[in-house]
């Protein structure tokens, strides 16, 4: 393990909505009105401090230090329970540039049915959108497809399908997934609470 001393600071703001509920009526005969709060938007920044990278422990000679971290960045916005958006950023504060960055948009119903997209960018990497559909055909099965493809070169990433079984504190995963230079076969035992046993082919 590579020795480190490293220092990280953070700040996180969270904005919170309020609104009048009523609840059931009093012993007096009158209705109790209670606020209902929930969280609805976090926002958070977040760089590390590399010291030994700044006092050039570790660095090749010519290397150029460079002790700060990228500016990470995270918004959640928290529509209603159905619609719920995430994203991410990682800021270069020596090149000015975005070197990640991640925008996930979910959709829900009131069923267990789970839409995802993401749009995915890494610098030098890749440029992305995936998808994620999950069905809950019952209250215990649930079949799932997910598709990611390259917007820079149109080339097919990912796609694959799964079934899932869920009773009680235990479930059973199988996945097919298609990649460019391999196909596979997935199978996991997750005992909730406890871990998960997994193969694949």
């Amino acid at each position: 393990v590579s020795p480190e001393n490293i220092v990280t600071y953070s700040i996180t703001n969270f904005l919170i909505s309020r609104m009048p509920q009523i609840s059931v009526k009093t012993s007096q005969g009158g209705e109790a009105v209670t606020d209902k709060t929930s969280q609805f938007c976090r926002f958070k920044l977040e760089q590390s401090y590399d010291i030994n990278q700044a006092r050039g422990i570790g660095l090749e000679a010519g290397d150029e230090k460079r002790p700060f971290s990228p500016i990470g960045a995270e918004l959640d916005i928290f529509w209603i329970p159905q619609v719920v958006m995430n994203s991410d950023a990682k800021w270069d504060v020596y090149d000015n540039r975005l070197d990640e960055g991640n925008v996930e948009l979910r959709l829900s119903d009131l069923r267990g049915d789970t839409l995802t997209t993401e749009y995915r960018y890494t610098r030098f990497e890749t440029q992305s959108i995936f998808a994620d559909l999950l069905l809950r055909l019952t209250d215990a099965v649930s079949t799932g497809f997910v598709y990611e493809r390259n917007i820079r070169t149109g080339q097919r990433l990912k796609a694959g399908v799964r079934l899932l079984y869920r009773a009680g504190c235990w479930g059973i995963n199988l996945n097919y997934l298609d990649e460019p230079s391999n196909r596979r076969f997935e199978f996991s035992i997750d005992l909730f609470g406890l871990g998960e046993i997994s193969a694949a082919y």
